[in-house]
């Protein structure tokens, strides 16, 4: 069935367009005048980039065109499939160019092992590149060979009809070509080039090179030449005397700290550090003002998230401000902003930290939750007393819901929270409102939340102390790694390789691999019989296999004593920091922070013990009782 369209019908009353209330004259010739000026503003760029050409011209050259040079020839063969074109190599530069490069006037002649090869081609009077040139040179007509009896496939006159096709011919032909041949192609007049690898690694002459360009200087140095591994300095000029730096660009290799580039930019005095992946910290870019070292010095860093476990992407700094980029966390934290009360030297001189007035944080959307459950934006107003919270728009939703928490005093937060209704205010987008209980939960949660955050932005401003600290101790004695490879400067590590070698070959000799046996100490208690009746083989594994047993439970019960003793240590020093937070000096509280961070590693350390413990019980037991089953002393069993 088919059913018929309908016209539709515009309604009857419909919304008019506001009124276009600006002058069109004046918008004309505004656009007139803006064209105006850019045809100005291009006019003038092309007239000063002329005198700029003019002026970088370079004087005439009496002898343009007349000096000869050789270089390499790249033609399409058998086994150049690649190569489609026929193109130069500059062995001065192993640079590549093209049949037109204006660099090459003319090519008189080619040769290689085979033969040589005179070019015969007219030339235009106006050409002053090799463009146009044909490199066929089995073509008689545009390339005149030297030597006589070349292979047959060589063998082609100009014609194409009167080419014979000598690649079908029978082999005994080739004795009438050798019978030809009178002369060979003289053998090269310098021996095989044999570089040591120790000069190789110099690079150029005096280990080093400096090439002057327009606006700019570039300077290579040998690799290892420099103790700070530097290999590469760019510096860009604002003048053609190379006067006035601009910027300078330096690369680094072998660098312990993975330092690669270093971009200053000399006008401001920032500068850039460039790192590979490889450091403790992650990090992948630093920059920063030079003349400026301090914590509160604008400055910015970028990591390598994936390689961190926070999923720390950037962190900026300045004297009032603190912002991470966050990426790929599991509580889809993605931005935090951390204010801070404004910079005073002699609190951050004498170790002091900065006080903190708000801390905003972002979250993605989480699917798992309702869009009026999972929170947008929340933020800590230290100050004021408050938390904030702002939740994701739902679908179709023009406004969000919102929560205003005024925190309780810290009297009231002890096991159970003091809560009020007005301790918060709400506001619903539509949704099913909160539970008191809800409310009650969700202010416990921020409250958690604040004291983590809190202890973040500590330890964000800890390491950011150490980064600096290291920094400078890298940059004033920087150490260079050598490769295992490298046998002229790794002869501490070879040595050390040989005699580790040596050593193990010893120990190898040395040792003798002797059975376990299990049953020593059971025969010993009966006097080592030579032969054991059922009953005392049946005791004897019984004893063995309930030993093995008891030993096995002990040691669970040793780790497990020393897990509960370390973990409640660990409590007993949370319980003091957050009873003396305040009055704690900033020696102290580094110390609390070592303290727990070595415990935390203890308590994971015997946790993974614990588990392992138990895992490969079952496996060790029944390990023992096939290894007590094959013993041919208690074969009466089995």
């Amino acid at each position: 069935v088919v059913e018929e369209q309908r016209p539709v019908t515009p309604p009857k009353y419909q919304v008019r367009e506001p009124p276009y209330l600006h002058s069109r004259f004046m918008e004309q010739m505004a656009e007139r005048e803006r064209q105006r000026e850019e045809d100005l503003r291009r006019r003038e760029q092309e007239e000063e980039d002329s005198r700029v050409a003019e002026l970088e011209k370079p004087p005439p050259d009496e002898l343009w065109g007349y000096r000869l040079h050789a270089w390499a020839l790249v033609r399409p063969g058998p086994g150049r499939d690649d190569v489609e074109e026929p193109f130069f190599l500059e062995p001065a530069t192993g640079f590549r160019h093209d049949i037109a490069y204006p660099g090459y006037h003319r090519v008189e002649s080619v040769w290689n092992h085979v033969n040589y090869w005179v070019n015969v081609q007219q030339r235009a009077a106006a050409a002053d590149t090799c463009e146009g040139t044909d490199f066929d040179l089995v073509d008689l007509g545009k390339w005149e060979h030297f030597l006589a009896g070349e292979p047959a496939e060589w063998r082609r006159g100009p014609d194409p009809d009167s080419r014979a096709d000598l690649l079908d011919e029978e082999p005994a032909e080739d004795e009438e070509v050798l019978a030809e041949k009178h002369l060979d192609m003289p053998a090269s007049w310098v021996p095989r080039l044999d570089v040591q690898h120790a000069v190789y690694e110099k690079r150029y002459p005096g280990c080093s090179k400096t090439i002057f360009y327009k606006k700019a200087k570039v300077e290579k140095f040998a690799p290892y030449l420099n103790k700070d591994g530097l290999v590469k300095r760019v510096t860009v000029y604002s003048d053609y005397e190379h006067a006035q730096p601009l910027s300078l660009t330096e690369h680094y290799e072998n660098r312990a700290d993975c330092l690669e580039r270093i971009k200053k930019v000399l006008v401001d005095g920032s500068a850039t550090d460039y790192f590979r992946r490889g450091r403790e910290d992650a990090c992948k870019e630093h920059q920063y003002i030079v003349a400026e070292n301090s914590l509160d010095s604008p400055r910015t860093l970028r990591f390598y998230d994936v390689a961190r476990n926070d999923g720390l992407e950037q962190l900026e700094m300045d004297a009032e401000h603190l912002t991470e980029t966050f990426r790929g966390r599991n509580d889809h934290l993605q931005h935090r902003r951390v204010h801070f009360l404004g910079p005073d030297t002699e609190d951050l001189a004498s170790g002091k930290r900065r006080p903190i007035l708000k801390i905003t944080e972002k979250f993605e959307r989480n699917a798992e939750l309702d869009a009026d459950r999972d929170i947008a934006e929340r933020e800590f107003l230290l100050n004021d007393n408050k938390i904030l919270l702002k939740f994701h728009y739902g679908m179709g939703k023009l406004t969000a819901a919102t929560r205003e928490f005024t925190k309780p005093a810290r009297v009231d937060r002890g096991r159970w929270l003091n809560f009020s209704a007005d301790l918060v205010t709400s506001y619903e987008a539509g949704g099913k409102p909160m539970k008191q209980v809800e409310l009650l939960m969700l202010l416990q949660e921020q409250l958690e939340a604040e004291e983590k955050t809190m202890y973040h932005v500590r330890q964000i401003e800890d390491e950011l102390s150490n980064f600096l600290r290291m920094r400078v101790v890298e940059v004033a004695m920087p150490r260079l790694q050598v490769s295992l490879f490298d046998e002229e400067r790794n002869e501490k590590a070879k040595k050390g390789l040989r005699e580790r070698e040596q050593r193990l070959l010893e120990e190898e000799a040395r040792e003798v691999e002797a059975e376990v046996d299990f049953l020593a100490p059971y025969m010993a208690r009966l006097g080592n019989p030579d032969s054991l009746s059922s009953t005392q083989a049946l005791a004897m594994r019984d004893d063995c296999l309930s030993d093995f047993k008891r030993q096995y439970v002990n040691r669970a019960q040793q780790m497990q004593n020393r897990f509960e003793t370390e973990k409640e240590r660990l409590q007993e020093l949370n319980r003091w920091y957050e009873e003396n937070q305040e009055r704690l000096a900033p020696e102290q509280e580094d110390n609390y922070f070592e303290e727990t961070r070595k415990l935390d590693f203890l308590l994971h350390t015997l946790q993974i013990r614990l588990e392992r413990h138990r895992d490969l019980a079952p496996q060790r037991y029944l390990a023992l009782e096939a290894c007590l089953r094959a013993d041919p002393r208690l074969s009466i069993l089995y």
